[in-house]
């Protein structure tokens, strides 16, 4: 069984397209049985999202104010409820 370690450092390192199905198996079993590591995984899903967005809107002349609103609102959403436990 992977740690939560290895699962963290795969996933925020897109390394997952990589590796052979086995593993990616074992990464997404994890996760099924680990809240706190699903968590970590939708958070990287939404950076990395923005990130694309904010790319995405530079090139087309958007400017920053009105996105930076937009990340602030996005992440408050997917903040953690305070009756969660944390690691």
């Amino acid at each position: 069984m992977l740690r939560c370690h290895d699962v963290t450092r795969l996933v925020a390192s897109d390394g997952l397209a990589a590796l052979g199905p086995g593993v990616r198996f074992r990464v997404w079993l994890h996760a099924r049985m680990c809240r706190h590591c699903r968590r970590y995984g939708r958070q990287i899903r939404a950076i990395g999202e923005m990130a694309r967005r904010l790319a995405y809107e530079d090139e087309a002349g958007v400017t920053f104010a009105p996105l930076a609103a937009r990340i602030r609102a996005a992440l408050t959403d997917i903040r953690p409820s305070t009756t969660e436990e944390t690691p």
